[in-house]
């Protein structure tokens, strides 16, 4: 191979080394900011969500105490709607496998 050849490719191997190199220093830069940007607005959206995530609980908790006192009130009423809404759910599904 003669001496220019050498050189040339040499100099293509040097050029690129460094241009993979140089991408990767970029891919490393570009996943940081890519990942600084996520944290932000994670953080951002962190407080909302856990404000509605707080008031949703109570609501359900209020729901349970609501429905806890209409079955103390009627217990036998609670348990005839309850074995109403089994046999309505179980004649759904037994009807699903026909």
């Amino acid at each position: 191979m003669p001496a220019n050849s050498k050189t040339a490719l040499e100099d293509a191997r040097k050029a690129t080394a460094s241009a993979a190199a140089e991408t990767t220093r970029a891919f490393k830069d570009l996943t940081n900011r890519a990942q600084g940007a996520i944290r932000g607005r994670y953080d951002d959206l962190k407080g909302p969500a856990r404000e509605y995530t707080d008031y949703a609980g109570e609501r359900f908790d209020e729901a349970q105490r609501y429905v806890v006192e209409r079955i103390n009130e009627r217990p036998v009423a609670a348990a005839g709607v309850a074995l109403g809404v089994g046999l309505v759910l179980g004649l759904l599904l037994a009807g699903r496998r026909r």
